[in-house]
């Protein structure tokens, strides 16, 4: 209305600028389709430029329009996708965990023989002493279950002694010295 009201009333009558006001500001349906022009910003210099330079003061109309609604419209549209890429992520993030469970529900079984393999005493509890002296097959296997420690490896494939150490302090989270059966799996 604010529209229709400063731009028809000074300016229907201009010849310069006459004719975009009988066309952009005719009545109160054709202003509001005028107007969602600045929404989208569709050839709306052709319809403002003129009228503001004939009238300067309608830069105080047209201005705020251009920059409020452009920029809201921006940033709602961001808005939408950062929302969008936030849950496809947290999505990801769920289907990669639960893919982790399954992994680790497959290799359970053998990370248990492999426990009980490498307890030489059969306490239930292995040494750093025990862990270091790893049947080659175990360490290979033990390359496979931590990627992560896999960086020093030796001739065969398999952990080297520095990594079976590092790997070690990993594994024993309560740092007694000793690794349980649920240290070692989990």
């Amino acid at each position: 209305c604010l529209a229709l009201e400063l731009v028809t009333k000074n300016l229907r009558d201009n010849e310069k600028v006459g004719e975009i006001v009988e066309l952009h500001f005719n009545n109160l349906p054709i202003t509001m389709l005028s107007l969602m022009q600045f929404v989208t910003a569709d050839s709306i210099s052709s319809m403002y430029f003129p009228l503001v330079k004939e009238e300067p003061t309608l830069l105080f109309l047209f201005l705020p329009a251009i920059l409020v609604i452009s920029v809201s419209l921006a940033n709602l549209v961001t808005a939408v996708i950062v929302d969008g890429a936030i849950k496809v992520g947290n999505e990801d993030a769920e289907a990669l965990r639960r893919y982790q469970h399954y992994e680790f529900t497959q290799i359970l079984p053998a990370l248990k023989r492999d426990f009980r393999a490498m307890d030489q005493d059969g306490n239930g509890v292995l040494m750093k002493e025990e862990f270091e002296h790893a049947p080659v097959s175990i360490r290979q296997a033990l390359a496979t279950y931590f990627p992560d420690a896999s960086g020093n490896m030796d001739s065969a494939g398999a952990l080297d002694k520095a990594a079976l150490r590092e790997l070690f302090e990993m594994i024993d989270t309560d740092n007694s010295g000793a690794i349980d059966s649920d240290e070692f799996c989990d």
